[in-house]
């Protein structure tokens, strides 16, 4: 994707130093995703009764509050068991219908309790 992007700078005809400035925004948004990249490609999402997860391996991974359901995306965010957050994009062509649909559903009763606990009453 990085590189169909800058290709597309570098053949738009735009003033050479913004491209420059572009190529160089683009190649550090490679650099940050490479190095800090999320464990979910080519990984098992699995979603627990409990509302956490076990997600590339990470076991009691904790959805955190940024987790956005687009309806034709979920922007999914997360906390593994030693605390690191990690980050990704899920469309609905990355999993069978019936799944995407349970996994929207999980979002919305099960994790979002676990991520937001209820106030105790005083």
């Amino acid at each position: 994707m990085h590189g169909i992007a800058a290709s597309a700078f570098f053949f738009s005809g735009l003033p050479v130093l913004l491209v420059a400035g572009a190529l160089a925004a683009l190649a550090l948004s490679l650099w940050f995703g490479r190095r800090g990249g999320a464990p979910v490609a080519g990984h098992s999402l699995v979603l627990r009764e409990d509302g956490l997860a076990t997600i590339g391996g990470h076991e009691r991974c904790r959805v955190l509050p940024g987790t956005t359901d687009f309806g034709w995306a979920v922007w999914l965010h997360w906390a593994d068991e030693g605390g690191r957050r990690y980050a990704a994009m899920l469309a609905p062509d990355m999993l069978p219908a019936d799944d995407w649909r349970r996994l929207r559903i999980w979002l919305r009763h099960k994790a979002a309790a676990v991520a937001q606990p209820a106030a105790t009453a005083g």
